[in-house]
């Protein structure tokens, strides 16, 4: 089993890890960590991956349309972006 620790993250890496269920390569982050002891360890956590990408205006549906044929699981985030003087 598993047991609960306190431990604090050092550092992390991009990687790819094989799936075997999938038969293919997934995007993953490899978190290395360190205990209250000095105790240190390394967890592997699998994400789904993502990018951004700038939409003229009025085409968001097509966009959405299009990568949702290519891509089983989309999430779409409507960003504004501000421009700040200083």
């Amino acid at each position: 089993g598993f047991e609960e620790r306190i431990a604090w993250l050092n550092n992390l890496q991009p990687c790819e890890l094989f799936n075997e269920e999938r038969r293919r390569f997934v995007e993953a982050l490899d978190l290395y960590f360190t205990g209250e002891i000095g105790d240190r360890s390394k967890f592997s956590l699998i994400y789904p991956p993502h990018f951004y990408v700038e939409i003229k205006l009025g085409k968001e549906n097509d966009v959405y349309n299009y990568l949702s044929k290519r891509y089983p699981i989309i999430d779409v985030y409507y960003m504004v972006l501000l421009q700040m003087k200083i």
